[in-house]
């Protein structure tokens, strides 16, 4: 079979998610000032949607949408098939940046950061940054006759994230993996590293897709048995450079995974 990376551009990315997390839900004030200073980035994300309040009436099963009350607030640009290009979400307590048009990170970051910034200004300072996080979803894809898939021509053998069984079969699968690890630089802080992994028929394209997301999720220093403190204040004050960081520790989980000759492909 033939192996490569199938993301948008010369890489295999389909889509990254930038995500700031507060501690306390945004308030209708809160929508309201991000509406008001929408003009900053409606330029580039000329789409507005508006997702309303659901409420439950007590005592029934009815459910009614509150028109008067904003839940979210999404403003898009969309590329010729429909989908997000670029994304500016407000979402219960969280700030999302969509990047559905990934080229290379030294070419996308600055306009992400630009509007990051912007956004997390907005925001009350009573309501604090509780965790910083990123989702990579990468495709990979092998075309060729079905049953000479053989794993080990994407995925790395030996990975200390990818069970060994994998490699035995030609069908499908999946693998979903997690741990979270202790940093002490800039302080004290853990990172969640997510991996799910699917093997999954492309009939449209006649090929096996290999679809590789990875999440990875800055949040305060734990003590054992004792509980979560609030993130610290060197975190906070290293803000968006806590995506920087973010990227690098996906780059060497990814490296882990693929193999040398795809590693080697997509630039890791």
């Amino acid at each position: 079979m033939e192996y490569r990376p199938a993301g948008r551009s010369a890489n295999a990315l389909q889509r990254v998610v930038f995500i700031v997390e507060f501690s306390k839900e945004f308030s209708k004030t809160d929508f309201e000032q991000f509406e008001k200073n929408s003009g900053t980035w409606r330029h580039d994300f000329p789409r507005r949607s508006v997702t309303n309040a659901i409420l439950l009436q007590p005592g029934s099963n009815r459910v009614t949408v509150d028109e008067n009350r904003i839940a979210g607030l999404s403003y898009e640009a969309l590329m010729r098939d429909g989908s997000v290009e670029f994304g500016l979400r407000f979402d219960e307590n969280r700030i999302l940046f969509l990047v559905g048009e990934y080229t290379a990170w030294a070419e996308i970051w600055p306009r992400v950061s630009n509007h990051l910034k912007v956004a997390m200004e907005l925001v009350p300072s009573d309501n604090p940054v509780v965790s910083f996080a990123i989702e990579y979803a990468d495709l990979f894809r092998a075309t060729g006759n079905y049953f000479d898939f053989d794993a080990r021509c994407l995925l790395r053998f030996n990975s200390q994230y990818v069970p060994s069984h994998i490699f035995e079969r030609t069908e499908n699968f999946h693998f979903h993996t997690g741990f979270f690890q202790t940093l002490d630089d800039p302080a004290q802080h853990r990172v969640l590293t997510r991996i799910n992994a699917d093997l999954r028929d492309n009939e449209e394209e006649r090929s096996r897709d290999l679809s590789i997301v990875l999440f990875h999720q800055i949040s305060s220093h734990r003590e054992p048995w004792g509980g979560e403190a609030g993130l610290s204040e060197k975190i906070i004050d290293r803000g968006l450079d806590n995506f920087v960081a973010l990227h690098e520790i996906d780059k060497a989980a990814l490296k882990e995974i693929l193999n040398d000759e795809i590693s080697g492909r997509i630039g890791l």
